[in-house]
């Protein structure tokens, strides 16, 4: 995306005429969209927005359906930041975009690898998957962990055991009743300050569905920044608010580690990094598959 700061001056117009732009600076976003911050003076206040484009697919909301979900959550008192604008004529820049309040915070808790951190990011998943979403716009449904299972998985004669496994499944899909998903919940994503969660980042992967499903990815990113051990306190903190299904959480976990693997030469991260994610998340599929097999034999 070209931009200059005529053009940021274009936008900030579009939301605020008689507003002057100070200053733009690219922020650290998702893999898949470009965040900026916009520092404004409108009259004698000196004040800081944050524009969001449209990211491609595999999102699977656009940043219409996004700014619907926020400007509910945020009338719902939930830590998110407030839209202000939407614009997707693409005219003045070539994606859609929207205008959101920024909030105050800083990405690493002071004490993000203990348990009460944990707890604090439990607690936040467990109002998600509590907001009435009849006041929620319509979102996709995520309730078969074997959807589109079998694109997913690698190609290669050492998976074959594991998609005959898991195409031999029936009646996985869930029947309970549907919650909101985050769809990305990670520490990535959350904002802390005085060491309390002050914000929740990045909604374009929400739908509704089957809460293990949110459990299982949020699992999978604790295991990839603080190891196995605080991924099984996650799951057991959660498992105190909603019984979980064993089975079930496991093929989420291993749909969830399948598309990983799947789409993580898109995303923006060091070679560092996407090597530790591979070998962490072929470590969870052959694990979970292991356990599969246990439990159908019991």
């Amino acid at each position: 995306m070209l931009v200059n700061e005529e053009k940021f001056q274009n936008i900030v117009n579009s939301f605020a005429k008689s507003a002057k732009l100070i200053s733009w600076q690219v922020m650290k976003g998702g893999s898949s969209t470009d965040v900026f911050l916009l520092k404004i003076q409108q009259k004698n206040e000196i004040l800081k927005y944050v524009l969001r484009t449209e990211g491609p697919k595999p999102a699977e909301n656009n940043t219409k359906v996004e700014f619907a979900l926020l400007n509910s959550l945020y009338l719902q008192n939930i830590p998110v930041s407030k839209p202000v604008y939407l614009d997707i004529s693409c005219k003045i820049i070539d994606k859609p975009f929207m205008i959101m309040t920024y909030l105050d915070g800083d990405i690493d808790s002071p004490d993000n690898k203990d348990l009460n951190s944990i707890s604090k990011m439990v607690e936040a998943l467990k109002i998600i998957h509590g907001i009435d979403i009849s006041a929620l716009p319509q979102l996709s449904l995520r309730i078969d962990p074997l959807s589109n299972i079998e694109t997913l998985l690698p190609s290669g004669a050492e998976w074959d055991d594991l998609k005959t496994f898991l195409l031999s499944l029936s009646g996985q899909r869930y029947k309970g009743k549907s919650v909101l998903l985050h769809g990305d919940f990670w520490s990535g994503n959350i904002l802390w300050e005085n060491n309390e969660i002050a914000g929740i980042l990045d909604w374009e992967y929400a739908a509704f569905g089957d809460p293990l499903c949110d459990v299982a990815a949020s699992c999978l990113e604790v295991r990839y920044e603080f190891g196995k051990e605080l991924m099984t306190t996650f799951k057991d903190t959660y498992s105190n608010f909603l019984p979980i299904d064993n089975f079930r959480y496991s093929l989420w976990l291993i749909y969830i580690a399948a598309s990983t693997l799947y789409h993580i030469h898109q995303w923006n991260i060091s070679n560092e990094r996407e090597a530790l994610i591979k070998k962490e998340t072929v470590n969870v599929i052959n694990e979970e598959f292991e356990s599969l097999l246990h439990k159908s034999k019991e």
